[in-house]
C-alpha cells in the first residue's frame, strides 16, 4: 500500500500528519500570544507570591498567639523553629526562609501599598523585598505608612535596579536620620565566610566597614602586583 508521502510521517511506527507549514503571519502572531501569556503568568506569579506573604503573616501571628497562652515568650529557638517550618513548606534553606519570612512579615503588617503593587504584578517579590527592607529603617508607623505609599506609586514599571535607590532616597528625605541608624546598624552587622566552589575553588565572601574593606583590598591588590612583577610564571 502507497502512502503520500508529503502528507504523513512516521513516527515510532505510527504514521501521523506532517506538520503543517506556517506562513509568517501567523508565526509572528504566535509569537506575540507566547509574550502576552509569559506576561499573565509573571502576573499570576505575582498575585500567589503576595497570598504567600498573607499566609506567612497570619502563619506568625497565630502561632505567637498560641505561644502566648502557653505563656511562651518569643525567643531565638522559637524563631529559628518558625524558620524551619517555613523552610519545609517553601521546600528552602533555614537561612533562606528566615530572611523570607522577615520581610514578608514586614510586608504585610507595615507595607499595604507595596504588597497590593506586588498582588498586581506591578512590583516583582525582588522589588517589594527590597522597599520593605529601606522602609524598615524608619522607625515612626505613619512615616512607614508614608514612606510605602509614595515608594510604591513611583516604583511601577521600574527597573528592580532602580527601585533600590529609590527608596533609598525617598526613606532619606522622609527622615534624614533614618540613615545614620542604617549605617550603625550595617556597620555592626558584618561578616566573613567561605564557601566551597566546583573543582577545587572557594569564594571568599566578606561585609565589612568601607574602610576596613578598602585596607584588604589594598593589601591583596598589593600582594597580586608584587607577584606579578615578580614574574608569575602562570602571567597571573
Amino acid at each position: 500500500m502507497s502512502r503520500n508521502r508529503t502528507s504523513f510521517v512516521t513516527t515510532a511506527g505510527h504514521i501521523e500528519p506532517a506538520p503543517r507549514v506556517r506562513g509568517v503571519a501567523e508565526l509572528e502572531s504566535s509569537v506575540r500570544s507566547q509574550l502576552a501569556r509569559i506576561s499573565d503568568i509573571e502576573t499570576e506569579i505575582c498575585r500567589l507570591r503576595a497570598e504567600q506573604i498573607r499566609c506567612a503573616g497570619t502563619y506568625l501571628r497565630e502561632q505567637l498567639e498560641i505561644d502566648s497562652r502557653h505563656a511562651l515568650a518569643m525567643s531565638e529557638e522559637q524563631s529559628r523553629v518558625m524558620a524551619a517550618e517555613i523552610a519545609v513548606a517553601r521546600r528552602i534553606s533555614n537561612l533562606s526562609a528566615a530572611s523570607w519570612l522577615s520581610d514578608a512579615f514586614l510586608l504585610d503588617d507595615s507595607l499595604p501599598f507595596t504588597l497590593e503593587a506586588l498582588e498586581r504584578g506591578e512590583l516583582s517579590l525582588w522589588s517589594a523585598r527590597a522597599i520593605g527592607r529601606e522602609v524598615n529603617y524608619l522607625d515612626d508607623l505613619a512615616l512607614r505608612r508614608l514612606a510605602d505609599e509614595v515608594i510604591a506609586e513611583e516604583a511601577v514599571g521600574m527597573l528592580p535596579g532602580r527601585i533600590k535607590k529609590l527608596a533609598q532616597t525617598r526613606v532619606m528625605g522622609i527622615d534624614p536620620a533614618a540613615m545614620d541608624r542604617r549605617a550603625r546598624q550595617e556597620r555592626a552587622d558584618t561578616f566573613i565566610s567561605c564557601q566551597p566552589g566546583d573543582a577545587g575553588v572557594a569564594f571568599l565572601t566578606a561585609k565589612l566597614a568601607a574602610e576596613q574593606a578598602l585596607a584588604c583590598w589594598h593589601a591583596v591588590h598589593d600582594q597580586a602586583t608584587a607577584v606579578y612583577a615578580g614574574g608569575d610564571p602562570e602571567g597571573r
